[in-house]
């Protein structure tokens, strides 16, 4: 192994230029310096590379061999400092998030769409997933971030940072029959068909909570696997749900869903921004997580 890169990038440039002057013009170095590199080059190889007196200059079998290589070598070399500075000024690379699904449909498409705006280069892989598995993806290295949505369970093995709020309230389609002048208990609507995710889902929890709160039994007629799903039984009249104020603001405003009246309302979420402190950050990830913070 040669002691010194040096040596490698100075044999590049004086076969290169086919000059041990220019070289050590290029190089801002003696041309002293420059002959005792490539000697030092040909001692530790135990190779001739190249044959230099006052009728010619040229490169020996060896040194031909050896310029190719590295040549490619030192080229790949400054390709991976010029790709380090683009990846300080976040000029290209890859960012890598995880989120649920409330997340990307109420919070995180705006923000893509602006940091995309300002950073046209940057790949972003995004993974859509449940807590547990956005807990594990983070602890792995899979993801830099992840955005989570209480309710969860905070473990020390990442950093939290509160970012938004989320309500999630009681809807009907536009055609759904139902007295939209009343106000509803909890026990009123516990009689009509609900909408609900399953028992594993968070948010699924959280009402069960609120409902138990009120000492009513949360039983849906409908139960499925995601938020989607329940907007989409919803808009089609099969009953009603609680669902995040912001996912169907549209909605609400052009009438296609309407907003029941209750005596109280769900406890509002909290978007949380988390990172794992035993990794780093890169500059890219940096630049994502200052719009949040």
């Amino acid at each position: 192994m040669i002691s010194n890169i040096e040596y490698y990038r100075t044999f590049m440039y004086v076969a290169k230029f086919h000059s041990f002057t220019q070289a050590a013009d290029h190089l801002c170095v003696s041309q002293s310096a420059v002959s005792q590199s490539v000697k030092k080059l040909e001692e530790e190889l135990g190779h001739k590379l190249l044959i230099r007196n006052a009728r010619e200059f040229k490169l020996t079998a060896e040194g031909e061999l050896m310029f190719s290589y590295v040549q490619r070598a030192i080229q790949e070399f400054y390709t991976g400092e010029n790709m380090l500075n683009r990846l300080s000024m976040a000029q290209a690379g890859e960012l890598k998030v995880g989120a649920t699904e409330t997340v990307i449909r109420v919070f995180l498409p705006e923000k893509l769409r602006e940091f995309k705006q300002k950073f046209p280069n940057i790949k972003i892989t995004f993974l859509g997933a449940t807590i547990e598995d956005l807990r594990t993806y983070l602890y792995d290295g899979a993801i830099e971030m992840a955005f989570l949505v209480t309710p969860f369970v905070h473990e020390n093995i990442y950093e939290i940072t509160q970012i938004a709020h989320i309500q999630d309230i009681p809807v009907v389609s536009a055609d759904y029959p139902i007295d939209r002048e009343k106000e509803y208990t909890l026990a009123e609507l516990s009689r009509l068909p609900l909408i609900c995710v399953s028992g594993d889902n968070h948010v699924r929890q959280m009402l069960d909570g609120y409902f138990a709160h009120e000492n009513v039994f949360l039983s849906p007629d409908y139960t499925v696997r995601n938020m989607g799903t329940v907007q989409t039984l919803v808009e089609r009249g099969l009953g009603i749900a609680f669902l995040p104020e912001d996912i169907i603001r549209e909605q609400l405003e052009n009438e296609t869903l309407i907003r029941l009246k209750t005596k109280s309302l769900p406890p509002m979420r909290s978007i949380y921004l988390a990172v794992a402190p035993s990794r780093p950050i890169s500059p890219i990830a940096r630049k994502f997580i200052s719009m949040f913070t």
